[in-house]
């Protein structure tokens, strides 16, 4: 369904292409409807709030309020205002609550509440509400939309924060890094179901604003974060989260979540003026795990350096080597380097069992070490993987594409004492399961990505995506016309 609600289709920015994409050059569809201009957004037939309000994917949220400012002629006096939803039935004349401003100048305030308007849900999309003012000189018509907030009027860290059938907060699971820090970073976005963009005129002095583009938010200006605890919450109380006050909401990107492992709740509030008596609540919980243990940071210069920065202990991988031909130097020579310095320690090779390797040796050969913690449900787990690289695409003309390389299966290293969930019969106790790959061979393969999962008795684990060594590497980036070439390896 459309994000504007049945039969109102809304833009679809994923089939928007810049000018000079090569896609571009063939016939390309249409999209579902244009993209919304400035003109067309604020013309004077819609009542907006903060450029929201126009049509049926940029609507008001319900809960805020809106300030209506009817300009009158001279010796013209307004005799009647109506809010309704169907023209033949105009509801009860409400100019007893217009006030006076200015000169020539009634204001009339109107809370967009049920019982008030007509609010729309996420199930049946915003519904249009009339407000119509009558004067001696005649009649004036405008049109507005309202709809109550869905499941991801709140976004972290790319997931909606309320749960889609009561708009309950979901649990946002968001793992440690460095411990030593007080916060951690997550990421958030706002109204990411509604198509409230339209055109507007680039604004160059904010860099951090899509050029060529706004966005209405439902009418909200402001946005504040504080803690849901205690009840009564208090804004501009934070010891969960980093709380801020009436901050504009579109220069928020992420929330600064207490670094402690547990369960933080807090509540974004949103205005549409400051100091508003009007707002909407969405509480939201994010779950803050322990680092993985499989993971460590990468160490730093500092000195002395911190605990989280200490270089990874875990062993590496070792294998024996198939002595073919028999000529070749006996397996007790064959690690040991002929000037005497540090032995070899090699990777992973197909079919071969690994054998523990020793965690005081320093390593010779640069590795990339892959750890999956699993159980499984026979005896012989493997881990299949599959490689990509980037090579030259000719139809593209200046674009590289990902393609096949090669499928392996390795025999892990099992380790016991694995860390993940744990689940009964018929599964067995969580191992983690450990393979090596020469990062120099990754490298001079040109490999960007490698895809792994764990097969044991006929069954499969969901895959997952790994970078490849060859990313970080510029020359893995074809030039246009080559084809793929072998990058160098790094010094």
């Amino acid at each position: 369904m459309p994000r504007g609600g049945p039969n109102h289709p809304v833009l679809d920015h994923d089939r928007i292409f810049r000018v000079n994409d090569p896609r571009n050059r063939a016939a390309t569809p249409a999209v579902a409807a244009p993209v919304q201009s400035g003109n067309q957004t604020l013309e004077k037939v819609s009542l907006l709030l903060n450029g929201a309000g126009g049509d049926p994917g940029n609507p008001i949220l319900a809960g805020l309020a809106l300030r209506d400012i009817i300009p009158l002629a001279t010796g013209d006096h307004l005799t009647g205002l109506f809010v309704f939803t169907d023209r033949a039935d105009p509801k009860a004349n409400l100019v007893g609550q217009v006030s006076g401003g200015p000169a020539g100048l009634k204001i009339f305030d109107l809370v967009l509440v049920d019982g008030q308007v007509a609010v729309g849900s996420p199930a049946t999309g915003a519904i249009r509400n009339y407000i119509q003012q009558d004067s001696i000189s005649g009649t004036f018509l405008r049109t507005f939309w309202v709809q109550s907030k869905d499941f991801r009027t709140v976004q972290l860290n790319g997931l909606p924060a309320l749960d889609p059938s009561d708009l309950s907060p979901v649990q946002i699971t968001v793992q440690q890094i460095n411990t030593s820090d007080p916060f951690i970073d997550v990421l958030s976005d706002f109204f990411v179901s509604w198509a409230d963009e339209f055109s507007v005129e680039h604004r160059a002095e904010n860099a951090n604003l899509d050029p060529g583009f706004a966005k209405a938010y439902g009418g909200v200006k402001f946005v504040s974060v504080f803690d849901t605890n205690p009840t009564p919450a208090v804004e501009g109380v934070g010891v969960e989260v980093s709380a801020f006050t009436e901050l504009l909401i579109s220069q928020q990107t992420k929330v600064l979540v207490q670094n402690t492992t547990g369960l933080k709740r807090f509540t974004f509030r949103f205005r549409a003026k400051q100091g508003s008596p009007y707002f909407v609540d969405c509480p939201v919980e994010v779950l803050v795990v322990a680092k993985d243990p499989c993971t460590c940071d990468p160490p730093t210069e500092e000195d002395p350096p911190p605990e989280e920065d200490e270089p990874c202990v875990e062993p590496p991988v070792d294998y024996i080597p198939p002595l073919d031909p028999p000529s070749l130097t006996p397996p007790d020579t064959v690690w040991s380097d002929p000037g005497g310095g540090l032995p070899i320690v090699p990777y992973s090779i197909e079919g071969v069992t690994p054998e523990q390797g020793i965690v005081t040796t320093f390593l010779k050969e640069p590795q990339l070490t892959v750890t999956i913690q699993a159980q499984s449900v026979g005896t012989n787990p493997v881990i299949k993987v599959r490689r990509y690289v980037f090579t030259g695409d000719a139809a593209a003309h200046d674009s590289v594409k990902l393609v096949f390389l090669s499928e392996k299966t390795y025999i892990p290293l099992v380790v016991d004492g694995a860390s993940c969930p744990t689940h009964s019969t018929p599964y067995n106790p969580a191992q983690a399961l450990r393979i090596a790959f020469s990062r120099t061979q990754e490298i001079l393969d040109g490999v960007v990505q490698f895809i792994v999962w764990v097969e044991d008795d006929g069954l499969a684990s969901k895959p997952s995506a790994i970078f490849g060594p060859a990313l970080a590497n510029l020359s893995a980036f074809m030039q246009p016309g080559t084809g793929k070439t072998a990058p160098t390896a790094p010094t």
